[in-house]
């Protein structure tokens, strides 16, 4: 039984120029009628249509199916499979770290709507951190630390964040950026040195947006602190959430001062983690497992 091209590709879904390309490129090669010279498929060349198009859905191009498949051996078909085998799932792990990096940013856009203006018990997340200078610096040197190549191809798995300390007796804050652990194994910046690891810790979380005063975030920290009878330890993290067009005022200084900036008209809200140490580990579990932040 022989075929028409317009039969053919209405049996593999897809246009008559189609499968003209695959006749320029070698794939198939009809055949004519010598009295209307007419194209025309028979059988096999339809089965062998459809295995083309097979390997094509697999991922593999159709220059690699006609060098190695149509004209190769046993072997290279293997290798190609192997090959295509291992780069989708490669693109599956990709898939995977953003399909987890979205549910980190929807836990903690919802984290911060509990959160907003006041405060309530949770987890800083395992995370790295680093500074803008650090990044200025990477960029520019003959050598970059290993991973560093990667920082522009994972932009959407860094958030933006800042480092508050004390140095004597003086708040100072360090703008740069935060990833998730996973992500960061992910990206391979573990190895880098300028990343820094905060391991996950207990902390009092609040998030802010610059339609508040200074003063009023300050005393909403510090206020939760002394009715609950906590006392600060360690370093504090803020990390941006979302940035919306408006106005308000911003300011550096105390911890909790510089956790927004008013940029022209946009208000960039953020969530703080404050770490804290208390005696009544019973009450920090149950809190831990309502409040889970990640």
């Amino acid at each position: 039984m022989i075929y028409k091209i317009g039969d053919i590709a209405k049996v593999m879904g897809v246009t008559t120029e189609a499968i003209r390309h695959y006749e320029r490129m070698g794939l198939i090669k009809p055949e004519k009628d010598p009295q209307t010279n007419y194209r025309y498929f028979t059988e096999e060349q339809l089965s062998q249509l459809l295995y083309i198009q097979r390997l094509s859905q697999m991922g593999i191009s159709l220059q690699l199916i006609r060098e190695q498949f149509l004209n190769g051996s046993l072997h290279s078909y293997e290798q190609v499979i192997s090959e295509t085998l291992q780069s989708t799932q490669e693109r599956l792990r990709i898939l995977q770290m953003k399909t987890s990096n979205l549910m980190n940013c929807l836990d903690i856009l919802q984290t911060a709507e509990q959160s907003k203006g006041r405060c309530i018990y949770g987890m800083r997340p395992d995370m790295y951190f680093i500074s803008t200078q650090h990044c200025i610096q990477s960029s520019f040197a003959q050598e970059q630390p290993k991973g560093f190549h990667n920082f522009s191809n994972h932009a959407d798995l860094l958030f933006q964040s800042v480092h508050y300390y004390e140095e004597n007796g003086v708040w100072r804050s360090e703008k740069g950026f935060g990833i998730y652990k996973d992500c960061a194994e992910y990206a391979q910046y573990c190895e880098n040195p300028y990343f820094h690891l905060r391991s996950a810790a207990h902390a009092v979380l609040c998030t802010f947006d610059n339609l508040k005063t200074d003063a009023g975030i300050t005393e909403t920290v510090r206020t939760f602190f002394r009715e609950h009878n906590l006392k600060r330890s360690g370093e504090v993290y803020s990390r941006q959430v979302y940035v919306f067009k408006g106005t308000g005022t911003g300011g550096d200084g105390a911890v909790g001062d510089s956790i927004h900036k008013d940029i022209g008209n946009q208000t960039c809200v953020c969530i703080c983690f404050v770490l804290f140490c208390r005696g009544l580990q019973e009450e920090l579990s149950w809190y831990s497992v309502r409040s889970r932040i990640y």
